[in-house]
Protein backbone atom coordinates (compact mmCIF):
# COMPACT_ATOMS: atom_id res chain seq x y z
CA UNK A 1 0.00 0.00 0.00
CA UNK A 2 1.52 3.23 -1.12
CA UNK A 3 2.09 6.01 1.10
CA UNK A 4 0.81 9.52 1.39
CA UNK A 5 2.92 11.46 -1.09
CA UNK A 6 6.73 12.95 0.40
CA UNK A 7 8.23 16.44 -0.75
CA UNK A 8 11.38 14.85 -1.77
CA UNK A 9 14.71 15.88 -4.38
CA UNK A 10 14.88 13.81 -6.85
CA UNK A 11 17.79 12.97 -8.58
CA UNK A 12 18.03 10.98 -11.89
CA UNK A 13 21.60 9.92 -12.83
CA UNK A 14 21.97 8.15 -16.49
CA UNK A 15 25.33 6.77 -18.15
CA UNK A 16 25.76 7.97 -21.50
CA UNK A 17 26.13 5.29 -24.03
CA UNK A 18 25.79 2.32 -21.84
CA UNK A 19 23.54 0.05 -24.29
CA UNK A 20 26.25 0.50 -26.60
CA UNK A 21 28.22 -1.76 -24.87
CA UNK A 22 29.07 -4.76 -23.73
CA UNK A 23 28.07 -6.68 -20.77
CA UNK A 24 31.58 -6.57 -18.99
CA UNK A 25 32.00 -2.58 -19.28
CA UNK A 26 28.17 -2.48 -18.34
CA UNK A 27 29.18 -4.16 -14.87
CA UNK A 28 31.66 -1.81 -14.15
CA UNK A 29 30.19 1.25 -14.87
CA UNK A 30 27.04 -0.12 -12.99
CA UNK A 31 29.89 -0.87 -9.64
CA UNK A 32 31.73 2.67 -10.74
CA UNK A 33 28.58 4.64 -10.82
CA UNK A 34 27.50 2.97 -7.37
CA UNK A 35 30.93 4.10 -5.78
CA UNK A 36 30.65 7.64 -7.77
CA UNK A 37 27.27 8.18 -5.36
CA UNK A 38 28.92 7.05 -2.43
CA UNK A 39 31.86 9.42 -2.90
CA UNK A 40 30.07 12.43 -3.94
CA UNK A 41 27.73 11.40 -0.86
CA UNK A 42 30.83 11.59 1.65
CA UNK A 43 31.63 15.08 -0.10
CA UNK A 44 28.31 16.01 0.94
CA UNK A 45 28.97 14.94 4.63
CA UNK A 46 26.00 12.37 4.00
CA UNK A 47 26.41 8.79 4.01
CA UNK A 48 25.27 6.68 0.86
CA UNK A 49 22.66 4.80 3.19
CA UNK A 50 21.02 8.45 3.39
CA UNK A 51 19.73 7.97 -0.33
CA UNK A 52 17.16 5.94 -1.49
CA UNK A 53 17.91 4.39 -4.70
CA UNK A 54 15.73 2.50 -7.75
CA UNK A 55 18.13 0.57 -9.96
CA UNK A 56 17.22 2.29 -13.62
CA UNK A 57 18.37 0.24 -16.19
CA UNK A 58 21.10 2.23 -18.09
CA UNK A 59 21.09 4.60 -14.76
CA UNK A 60 19.51 5.08 -10.91
CA UNK A 61 16.76 7.05 -9.28
CA UNK A 62 17.00 9.13 -6.13
CA UNK A 63 15.25 10.23 -3.51
CA UNK A 64 16.96 12.80 -1.00
CA UNK A 65 14.74 13.42 1.80
CA UNK A 66 13.69 16.76 3.09
CA UNK A 67 15.77 16.93 5.73
CA UNK A 68 18.96 17.48 2.79
CA UNK A 69 19.27 20.56 1.26
CA UNK A 70 18.76 20.61 -2.18
CA UNK A 71 21.54 23.16 -1.95
CA UNK A 72 24.09 20.81 -1.24
CA UNK A 73 23.20 18.22 -3.58
CA UNK A 74 23.18 20.82 -6.97
CA UNK A 75 26.66 22.24 -5.27
CA UNK A 76 28.90 20.35 -3.52
CA UNK A 77 27.19 16.90 -5.00
CA UNK A 78 27.18 17.39 -8.13
CA UNK A 79 30.90 18.64 -7.93
CA UNK A 80 32.31 15.76 -6.20
CA UNK A 81 30.46 13.65 -9.19
CA UNK A 82 32.45 15.23 -11.56
CA UNK A 83 35.95 14.67 -9.76
CA UNK A 84 35.16 11.29 -8.93
CA UNK A 85 34.41 10.28 -12.81
CA UNK A 86 37.72 12.33 -13.46
CA UNK A 87 39.92 10.09 -11.51
CA UNK A 88 38.27 7.21 -12.49
CA UNK A 89 38.86 8.09 -16.23
CA UNK A 90 42.58 9.31 -16.18
CA UNK A 91 44.19 6.95 -18.10
CA UNK A 92 41.51 5.50 -19.34
CA UNK A 93 40.33 6.41 -23.19
CA UNK A 94 37.46 8.21 -23.90
CA UNK A 95 35.34 5.02 -24.84
CA UNK A 96 36.34 3.64 -21.72
CA UNK A 97 35.06 6.28 -19.56
CA UNK A 98 31.99 6.54 -17.96
CA UNK A 99 30.12 10.17 -18.42
CA UNK A 100 26.58 10.61 -16.74
CA UNK A 101 23.84 12.78 -17.53
CA UNK A 102 22.17 13.79 -13.94
CA UNK A 103 18.42 15.93 -13.36
CA UNK A 104 17.83 17.41 -10.42
CA UNK A 105 13.98 18.36 -9.59
CA UNK A 106 11.79 18.98 -6.65
CA UNK A 107 8.72 17.37 -5.65
CA UNK A 108 5.99 14.93 -4.23
CA UNK A 109 6.62 11.31 -4.68
CA UNK A 110 4.64 8.29 -3.43
CA UNK A 111 6.62 4.64 -2.14
CA UNK A 112 4.88 1.71 -1.91
CA UNK A 113 7.14 -1.66 -1.59
CA UNK A 114 7.90 -2.13 -5.18
CA UNK A 115 7.76 1.25 -6.85
CA UNK A 116 7.90 5.24 -6.71
CA UNK A 117 5.51 7.43 -8.32
CA UNK A 118 4.24 10.37 -8.88
CA UNK A 119 3.87 13.66 -11.80
CA UNK A 120 6.99 14.68 -10.06
CA UNK A 121 9.26 11.56 -10.63
CA UNK A 122 8.28 11.34 -14.30
CA UNK A 123 9.37 14.99 -14.63
CA UNK A 124 13.07 14.22 -13.28
CA UNK A 125 12.93 10.97 -15.68
CA UNK A 126 12.23 12.94 -18.87
CA UNK A 127 14.04 15.88 -17.77
CA UNK A 128 17.11 13.31 -17.74
CA UNK A 129 16.30 11.87 -21.50
CA UNK A 130 16.52 15.55 -22.71
CA UNK A 131 17.86 15.81 -26.16
CA UNK A 132 19.24 19.39 -25.26
CA UNK A 133 21.19 17.74 -22.14
CA UNK A 134 22.41 15.17 -24.48
CA UNK A 135 24.13 16.97 -27.20
CA UNK A 136 25.38 18.96 -24.16
CA UNK A 137 26.92 16.39 -23.02
CA UNK A 138 28.06 15.07 -26.20
CA UNK A 139 29.79 19.01 -27.13
CA UNK A 140 31.37 18.95 -23.99
CA UNK A 141 34.09 16.47 -24.26
CA UNK A 142 36.36 17.11 -21.02
CA UNK A 143 33.73 17.01 -19.17
CA UNK A 144 32.18 13.86 -17.42
CA UNK A 145 28.93 15.23 -16.64
CA UNK A 146 26.20 17.11 -17.64
CA UNK A 147 23.64 18.60 -15.12
CA UNK A 148 19.73 19.53 -15.76
CA UNK A 149 16.83 20.90 -13.07
CA UNK A 150 13.82 21.56 -13.81
CA UNK A 151 12.40 25.35 -13.74
CA UNK A 152 10.97 24.77 -10.37
CA UNK A 153 14.53 23.81 -8.89
CA UNK A 154 16.31 26.40 -10.52
CA UNK A 155 14.07 29.56 -9.13
CA UNK A 156 13.83 28.18 -5.55
CA UNK A 157 17.66 26.99 -5.81
CA UNK A 158 19.77 28.10 -8.32
CA UNK A 159 19.04 32.15 -9.19
CA UNK A 160 19.41 32.64 -5.46
CA UNK A 161 23.28 33.03 -5.76
CA UNK A 162 24.42 30.34 -3.46
CA UNK A 163 28.36 30.28 -3.55
CA UNK A 164 28.43 27.05 -3.89
CA UNK A 165 26.77 27.53 -7.14
CA UNK A 166 27.13 29.32 -9.97
CA UNK A 167 23.73 30.78 -11.49
CA UNK A 168 25.75 32.80 -14.50
CA UNK A 169 26.90 28.61 -15.67
CA UNK A 170 23.00 27.85 -16.04
CA UNK A 171 21.32 27.87 -19.51
CA UNK A 172 17.67 27.40 -20.21
CA UNK A 173 16.01 25.32 -22.36
CA UNK A 174 12.42 24.32 -23.59
CA UNK A 175 11.48 20.90 -23.82
CA UNK A 176 8.61 19.59 -25.89
CA UNK A 177 7.14 16.13 -26.30
CA UNK A 178 4.41 14.28 -25.08
CA UNK A 179 2.80 15.68 -21.92
CA UNK A 180 5.73 18.10 -21.13
CA UNK A 181 4.58 20.68 -23.41
CA UNK A 182 6.96 24.02 -23.80
CA UNK A 183 8.25 22.71 -20.33
CA UNK A 184 11.51 24.99 -19.30
CA UNK A 185 14.35 23.24 -17.78
CA UNK A 186 18.10 25.00 -17.17
CA UNK A 187 21.68 23.06 -17.83
CA UNK A 188 25.30 23.24 -17.02
CA UNK A 189 28.36 21.44 -17.32
CA UNK A 190 31.26 21.72 -14.52
CA UNK A 191 34.39 23.25 -15.46
CA UNK A 192 32.61 25.16 -18.90
CA UNK A 193 31.41 28.76 -18.40
CA UNK A 194 28.36 27.90 -20.20
CA UNK A 195 27.04 24.32 -21.27
CA UNK A 196 28.68 23.80 -24.98
CA UNK A 197 26.03 23.30 -27.48
CA UNK A 198 23.33 25.24 -26.67
CA UNK A 199 22.81 28.75 -28.10
CA UNK A 200 22.41 31.69 -25.60
CA UNK A 201 18.81 32.83 -25.32
CA UNK A 202 17.70 35.23 -27.63
CA UNK A 203 15.28 37.21 -25.47
CA UNK A 204 14.06 36.73 -22.07
CA UNK A 205 14.21 33.29 -21.07
CA UNK A 206 13.60 31.74 -23.94
CA UNK A 207 15.71 28.68 -25.08
CA UNK A 208 18.02 28.10 -27.88
CA UNK A 209 17.18 24.24 -28.21
CA UNK A 210 14.16 21.95 -27.16
CA UNK A 211 13.28 18.33 -27.41
CA UNK A 212 13.17 14.79 -25.17
CA UNK A 213 15.63 12.20 -26.06
CA UNK A 214 14.10 8.89 -27.29
CA UNK A 215 16.19 6.97 -24.98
Amino acid sequence: MAKLPTQYSIMVVDIEGFSTHAYPVQARWQAELSEAVRSAARNTSLRREDFRIQARGDGILILIPPAVSPVRLAGVFIRGLEQFLAGESAGLSAAQSMRLRVALHLGMVSLDEEAWSGEAVILACRLVDAQPLRETLKAARRAHLSFIVSDDAYQNLIRRGHRTINTAAYLPVRLHAGRLLDVRAWITVPGYATPPGIEPAGTGDAAGASGLGSG
